[in-house]
């Protein structure tokens, strides 16, 4: 069964986690926050992993980006250097708004 990770569970990123739930059961749903209490509450309430960001970026097939457009620097800052050194295939999905696929793939230094 494929992982999916959320990077951010906030309105759009915990709406898709809630949804996923019923394709791939909460057992291959992982997500992180920065908000801890956020993450804790969203966790609790439908039974997915929590995880770091490093974790999700390693081990899941897809990746979705649930945080604001501007907190996505910090976030690629974190995990860029994981993404290089993924062997396997994934996909990232980004719902950052108003942030091109090209601004995306230097953040996270994909070629």
């Amino acid at each position: 069964m494929k992982k999916i990770g959320f990077l951010g569970c906030g309105n759009m990123g915990g709406a898709l986690a809630k949804a996923s739930l019923q394709s791939v059961g909460a057992e291959n749903i992982f997500v992180f926050d920065v908000d801890s209490k956020k993450l804790k509450a969203f966790a609790d309430e439908t039974d997915v992993n929590i995880a770091d960001a490093e974790y999700i970026v390693t081990n899941c097939d897809y990746i979705f980006l649930g945080v604001k457009p501007q907190m996505l620097k910090n976030l690629f800052e974190k995990i860029a250097p994981v993404i290089g050194e993924r062997t396997t295939d994934f996909t990232l999905v980004s719902m950052a708004a108003g942030v091109s696929t090209a601004s995306i793939a230097a953040m996270a230094q994909i070629d």
